[in-house]
């Protein structure tokens, strides 16, 4: 169907309480999955597949077919800065989403969860447009919805702490960004996953630190830019680690306050 016949369609679903007649509806809504009014990609689509997942209405294979299909979006028109990248950013969240319910249903294999992680991996690598929200067409949120998508691996016990340290890495390498400032609250997104894993013990704020400081600037431009994201970043994580009562902050206090060290001169 077109868009106006799936945009129809899917209203008349919402206001049924998500009552889907017809589960392969979920064909046009991938086919429509990065369309450019906010409306029918977020509110529609993306929301109809959360539905579709919390009432259990797809079997295995269907639930299978839509992973193997948006796992190949999120590449789609990667090496420009366009429009696609509603289409990958949006197809990153039904990645998430399907994994997420994996933890519960298990119907992904081990073999394809493997995959998964490896192309997310790759995918997050590959992202040059790191947009928030843009206006009139509404959230890209690249880096945030990777976020969501490493954070659905990470908590998924199919994961190994190789692939979870591996995943970590590439999140942490890309919120160090010497291009783009992250203004869009997706340096708490980042930060959901780290502490899960701070957490669970497979890495320590010292780990996270180093990480990020491996990024080097190569002008005063780009310093400023690099400095800008690990100032929100830190400070997301020391908060967010301060709120669940780690008591080691010291180390990461002292990195936040040498990002600026004049403000905080007696």
């Amino acid at each position: 169907m077109n868009k106006n016949e799936l945009k129809a369609e899917l209203i008349k679903i919402r206001d049924n309480n998500w009552n889907f007649k017809d589960v392969k509806i979920y064909e046009d809504m991938i086919d429509s999955i990065g369309d450019l009014e906010p409306m029918l990609r977020d509110e529609l689509i993306y929301s109809g597949f959360c539905k579709m997942m919390e009432k259990n209405i797809l079997n295995g294979e269907e639930k299978n077919e839509i992973l193997d299909r948006v796992l190949h979006l999120i590449f789609c028109g990667i090496e420009e800065k366009g429009d696609f990248i509603y289409t990958r950013t949006f197809s990153v969240l039904i990645v998430a989403l399907m994994v997420a319910y994996d933890a519960e249903d298990d119907f992904i294999k081990k073999e394809k969860f493997d995959k998964t992680v490896d192309l997310l991996i790759s995918y997050i690598s590959k992202e040059k447009d790191l947009r928030g929200f843009t206006g009139e067409n509404g959230w890209a949120h690249a880096l945030a919805h990777s976020a969501d998508a490493v954070y659905a691996c990470v908590e998924n016990k199919k994961s190994s702490s190789q692939q979870e340290i591996l995943l970590i890495n590439t999140l942490i390498d890309k919120i160090a960004c010497t291009y783009y400032v992250f203004a869009h609250n997706e340096d708490e997104r980042v930060v959901s996953p780290i502490i899960y894993l701070i957490e669970k013990k497979v890495i320590d704020v010292g780990y996270v630190i180093s990480r990020f400081k491996s990024t080097k600037p190569d002008n005063e431009y780009e310093k400023y830019i690099l400095d800008a994201n690990k100032k929100l970043f830190f400070r997301s994580l020391y908060f967010r680690l301060k709120n669940i009562g780690y008591e080691d902050l010291l180390t990461l206090e002292k990195e936040i306050k040498n990002i600026s060290p004049y403000f905080y001169e007696n």
